[in-house]
């Protein structure tokens, strides 16, 4: 089993819709078993500023961590099609070990 796991900012889009929307469906679309989308606390990025939580909506521009955990060519398959709707995201793979 692998875990991606993709960075991004809640206030990314894709046309009208958040892009973590976006990304959670198209992962449930190419039949991956599941995802989870995280708010993160705090981090920063390429632009070097820092993001941190406010309140508890998700409205402010604050990071994102979405999980996905499938088989390494389910995996594989999903990473190479994210690169058409969030090109340019942080993706991190991971082996996923079971106890």
């Amino acid at each position: 089993m692998h875990r991606l796991t993709v960075f991004v900012r809640t206030t990314d889009t894709v046309g009208h819709s958040p892009l973590y929307v976006e990304i959670v469906r198209h992962a449930r679309q190419h039949g991956l078993r599941g995802a989870t989308v995280l708010p993160c606390v705090a981090g920063f990025g390429e632009s070097r500023t820092v993001r941190r939580r406010r309140g508890l909506g998700l409205a402010q521009d604050r990071p994102l961590m979405l999980l996905f955990v499938d088989t390494a060519d389910r995996i594989a398959l999903f990473r190479m099609s994210l690169r058409e709707i969030a090109p340019g995201s942080l993706a991190v793979l991971d082996v996923v070990t079971t106890a």
